[in-house]
């Protein structure tokens, strides 16, 4: 029993492999976030640090579906 209890720890809750989000506006395409990949096991934390700019609530928001209609992401 505890090998299946330690296995379903080792995987990961949640996993974002390649995420890329860009905005589209008169001026043009800005690439927001280019190809992020993170996951999170069970347990644990993860913490998003950057500087302002940087991606960090674009990236949350695109993992929850909740980012501006004029974003299209790539996963």
């Amino acid at each position: 029993m505890e090998n299946s209890v330690s296995s379903v720890q080792n995987k990961p809750i949640l996993e974002v492999k390649n995420l890329s989000a860009e905005f589209h506006s008169s001026d043009g395409k800005f690439l927001a976030v280019d190809n992020v990949s993170w996951s999170i096991d069970s347990g644990k934390t993860l913490g998003i640090v950057g500087e302002s700019g940087s991606g960090k609530s674009v990236s949350a928001l695109s993992v929850l579906g909740l980012e501006p209609k004029s974003t299209r992401q790539n996963c």
